[in-house]
């Protein structure tokens, strides 16, 4: 049977890993933003340049709205898998932590979550 001071260290360390993994949420819906944002500039970039060298401007004013409207839905999105990616994540930790596995499931969710901020990251500047 676990000691009270290392059900109290469990609980420590559990609170100490949701709370990095919210944060590591929150940049991984910052960075597939930034990502999203990125590839849409250079697509309709791409597309204006065309416009431009065939002597039309069909669509570039119509571009603005169409950037931010999937920008504001894209935000919407992420935010309620974020949401729903963190109430996994707690309950994850919490039956790790019965089960003698939270150290492994925490490395888990931080490399996973580290993963797609580099991957966002890379795409960023691959689009840019």
């Amino acid at each position: 049977m676990e000691t009270s001071q290392s059900s109290l260290w469990k609980t420590f360390v559990r609170i100490v890993a949701f709370l990095l993994a919210v944060i590591l949420m929150l940049l991984d819906v910052l960075g597939i933003r930034n990502a999203l944002l990125s590839f849409l500039t250079w697509d309709q970039t791409r597309i204006i340049a065309a416009q431009r060298a065939q002597g039309t401007t069909g669509s570039i004013f119509r571009m603005g709205a169409a950037i931010q409207t999937i920008d504001l839905t894209s935000i919407i999105v992420l935010g309620i898998a974020a949401i729903a990616a963190v109430i996994w994540i707690e309950y994850y930790y919490r039956f790790g932590a019965k089960q003698g596995k939270l150290y492994k499931r925490i490395g888990i969710v931080t490399a996973v979550e580290v993963a797609i901020i580099l991957i966002a990251f890379i795409l960023s500047f691959v689009f840019a």
